[in-house]
């Protein structure tokens, strides 16, 4: 099975998610946002299978990390992945507008067999 961790389950975040859980629906899907009841109402809709409570664990199990999450706070998530031993092959993709801090976290996320996908909400 394929898993999905996505943070940040907002307007965009939620129906990026939304979409996939209805062309993908045997993927399992792992959701966290800083707002609980975004998680909570995404779990209701039963687009996400489950509520992340912990960051490090759900990334250790994700084939897929999507960070829809302020620029800011998705560039953290990436220098928080760099500690952690994730699986080979990680895919993980943003929706911010910006791609510069992310970015220079390429070659480092690369070292570790991370792959960074930028993305961008209006792609």
């Amino acid at each position: 099975m394929h898993r999905v961790f996505i943070v940040g389950l907002g307007l965009i975040g939620g129906s990026l998610i939304q979409n996939i859980k209805f062309y993908h629906p045997n993927l399992h899907i792992t959701g966290y946002d800083y707002f609980e009841k975004h998680s909570e109402i995404a779990l209701s809709m039963k687009i996400i299978d489950e509520i992340a409570t912990d960051f490090d664990s759900s990334a250790r199990q994700a084939d897929l990390i999507i960070l829809a999450t302020p620029v800011q706070q998705s560039i953290e998530y990436g220098k928080r992945l760099l500690e952690i031993d994730t699986k080979p092959g990680l895919i993980v993709t943003d929706t911010g507008s910006t791609k510069l801090g992310l970015s220079s976290l390429e070659s480092q996320l690369l070292e570790q067999d991370i792959h960074l996908i930028g993305g961008h909400p209006m792609a």
